[in-house]
């Protein structure tokens, strides 16, 4: 007998326990929506400010306006191709490829740091690269870089594609570019 007022007791305190979670559980649905409807009128966070471009401090890849060659990428080109000499043994075993000259333009204009980023021809002529990109940096001023109106030095890569076939085998200068 003693044991059905203990049940008693138990089944009530559960009883009360789960109406009180039931009840709290509400309270916490109600809570939330309330926050839902309040955030749906608050308005947006303002976005972050604009980096200084003081603080970037390097050299740009990309840029808004990108440097130009004076008279665009036809004239450098021309003059690419008209100043290359291509090497002996790279003429007569027909050689072909792609190299890659790295540079960087200054906010001058002047090309700085010219280096061949990759060689995929071989037999001197990167090196014969490297040479007509000095020359182009010691003769041209190109119109540097601008980020945000700002002017700023932006490294440029530039491919040069080299076919044998397109070169006189005695003065070994290219014949797109050389008329007489």
């Amino acid at each position: 007998m003693k044991l059905i007022p203990i049940l008693f007791t138990v089944s009530t305190l559960l009883f009360m326990g789960c109406h009180a979670k039931k009840e709290t559980a509400k309270q916490s649905d109600d809570l939330v929506l309330q926050d839902v409807q309040n955030e749906e009128t608050l308005p947006p966070p303002p976005p972050p400010p604009p980096i200084p471009l003081e603080n970037t401090g390097g050299v740009f890849t990309i840029v808004e306006n990108m440097p130009e060659f004076p008279g665009g990428q036809q004239a450098s080109d021309s003059f690419i191709y008209t100043n290359f000499i291509i090497p002996a043994e790279a003429r007569e075993v027909g050689a072909e490829g792609r190299i890659y000259i790295e540079f960087i333009v200054d906010t001058t204009g002047t090309m700085t740091d010219i280096k061949i980023l990759k060689d995929g021809v071989g037999f001197g002529c990167g090196e014969e690269a490297l040479k007509v990109f000095k020359l182009m940096a010691a003769t041209y001023k190109w119109t540097p870089g601008e980020q945000r109106n700002k002017k700023v030095a932006v490294r440029y890569r530039y491919p040069i594609t080299i076919k044998a076939e397109d070169y006189d085998p005695k003065t070994r200068k290219n014949t797109k570019y050389h008329t007489n």
